[in-house]
């Protein structure tokens, strides 16, 4: 009776782990804009496909890819971040914040539908 719920805690933190994940690269991303002078960016690590683009300077989860955008106004309106176990997306023309970004309890997994597949283009 108690490997389900040590199961349940152990897949929770995982989940709680990535959606930390995803905060850091809206923070680091958010942080690099400043620095940069707030012009629109994108940054991406996508593997071998995005290795001419902005990637942020971050350390950590070696697996970890993503991809994010920050319109002039320093809006983040897209994210999508994933790390082999889960993929999480989010677009919002008009913007959202940190707490907006929320991995569900199922999240998603990397799939041919369900990965990040943008790369920088600015």
């Amino acid at each position: 009776m108690a490997l389900p719920a040590v199961l349940s805690m152990f897949t929770k933190a995982r989940v709680d782990t990535f959606q930390n994940e995803v905060r850091t690269i809206y923070r680091t991303a958010q942080q690099q804009y400043l620095l940069g002078g707030g012009a629109a960016v994108t940054y991406g690590n996508n593997g071998t496909s995005c290795a001419s683009g902005k990637v942020l300077e971050m350390t950590g989860n070696a697996s970890l890819k993503y991809y994010i955008e920050i319109n002039g106004s320093g809006q983040v309106t897209t994210i999508q971040a994933e790390n082999g176990t889960y993929f999480y997306s989010k677009t919002d023309a008009n913007g959202f914040d940190i707490d907006d970004i929320d991995v569900p309890e199922t999240p998603l997994t990397p799939s041919s539908t369900n990965k990040v597949t943008a790369c920088p283009t600015s």
